[in-house]
């Protein structure tokens, strides 16, 4: 078993789907905002910051963090690198 595990088993790629690694309902909820891969989710968090997850029905404070830690997790295979700011109130972020 674990011989065919490693013949299909792939990392977590950027241009993946959400809903290739996510919950199914909360991939859904993504998909509805316009987040369709991993890449434009690590786009949004970085863009927006700490709460990312606003305006995201069904996405509060504990999922979105799972979903970051996920990310940070998984930056080698993926590529994608989120910001420290990503923890930081918005308030508290310099401007430049």
């Amino acid at each position: 078993m674990r011989w065919l595990e490693s013949l299909v088993a792939q990392p977590p790629r950027a241009g993946d789907g959400v809903a290739a690694w996510l919950n199914p309902v909360l991939a859904g909820h993504l998909e509805a905002a316009d987040i369709f891969t991993l890449a434009q989710l690590a786009d949004r968090i970085n863009g927006i910051g700490r709460r990312w997850y606003a305006g995201i029905p069904a996405l509060g404070a504990a999922k979105a963090q799972r979903i970051v830690d996920w990310l940070r997790e998984h930056a080698e295979s993926t590529g994608l690198v989120l910001g420290a700011h990503v923890a930081i109130a918005r308030s508290r972020v310099y401007r430049h």
